[in-house]
């Protein structure tokens, strides 16, 4: 049986009829939206912070149609609390940003009228380039599950339940981490791009002098600035010191993304009726329960 079948049929949540009220009520209509201004002020903040470090903008795109923000939030969520030991690493190497295709079209005019996952806005080009970005589709492996059986009663139908919603949700977070590490690092030749945006567009002076300590075989205090050369390093690096590294920009998405609020949106709980209210009518899975409320309106 497809995964995707069996949790729309028996997970809490699935489809919009069985959200909690307060979701429903939430993504029915806009509730009291802040003004386009902050959310088109949020993407021009976040493309010249790119410019200046000189990085690439990553654009993690909120739907047009307000049902879907509620499970796009959830994806972002899953991909930047729960994404496997490393897989952030990459993260540094961009500024990152929620905007509507709108809200960036605002700001970068060449935006594309699509709606993708992400953009990967390349600040490095004059005019800059913005290209779409979707993760590839599940593989067979990656869709098949055992088929929980249908009489809750029966032994351990709870803990198959539950190891098929990991396993779905485990899924969703691996291709995210591919797709974004693809885009910002996808082979040696994307690599030296980014390095030499780091070097020229960036500050000269803080390449150089991240340069000096990793020639010396040191971790950079702040990695954050030259995150592309620190990534470099890591990738030709070994041993001890290539896992300081990549756990230094790990460190620095976690700290940015995860620990404080995403530009364009804003951290969220949910447990079965939203907010930190248990009422007992569903349970959300752990991973998908801190989720991001998007700001974007420029489509009201």
């Amino acid at each position: 049986m497809n995964r995707r079948t069996l949790l729309k049929t028996v997970a809490v949540g699935a489809t919009a009829a069985t959200w909690p009220g307060w979701i429903r009520r939430a993504f029915a209509k806009p509730p009291c939206p802040p003004d386009q201004r902050e959310a088109i002020g949020a993407v021009a903040a976040s493309y010249r912070r790119a410019l200046r470090a000189g990085k690439p903008l990553l654009v993690f795109v909120v739907p047009a149609a307000w049902p879907e923000r509620y499970s796009r939030g959830v994806r972002f969520g899953e991909y930047l609390n729960h994404a496997r030991p490393g897989a952030l690493a990459v993260l540094p190497l961009a500024e990152v940003v929620c905007a509507s295709a709108a809200v960036l079209r605002a700001v970068v005019p060449q935006t594309p009228n699509v709606e993708p996952l992400m953009f990967l806005v390349d600040t490095d080009e004059r005019p800059p380039s913005v290209h779409a970005l979707n993760e590839r589709a599940p593989t067979e492996a990656e869709s098949r599950v055992e088929t929980p059986p249908t009489d809750t009663q029966q032994p351990r139908y709870w803990e198959r339940l539950q190891a098929a919603e990991t396993a779905e949700i485990d899924g969703r977070i691996e291709r995210m981490s591919e797709l974004v590490a693809s885009a910002l690092a996808g082979g040696p030749e994307m690599l030296r791009r980014r390095v030499a945006q780091a070097r020229t567009q960036g500050d000269n002076a803080v390449a150089r002098r991240m340069e000096a300590i990793l020639i010396r075989g040191l971790v950079p205090p702040d990695v954050n600035a030259g995150a592309a050369i620190v990534y470099a390093a890591m990738v030709h690096g070994s041993g001890a010191w290539a896992l300081q590294l990549r756990q230094a920009l790990e460190d620095d998405a976690i700290a940015r993304w995860r620990e404080h609020e995403v530009p364009g949106g804003r951290w969220t709980l949910q447990d079965g009726c939203g907010g930190s209210i248990d009422c007992g009518m569903g349970d959300v899975p752990e991973k998908s329960a801190r989720f991001l409320f998007f700001l974007s309106q420029a489509d009201q």
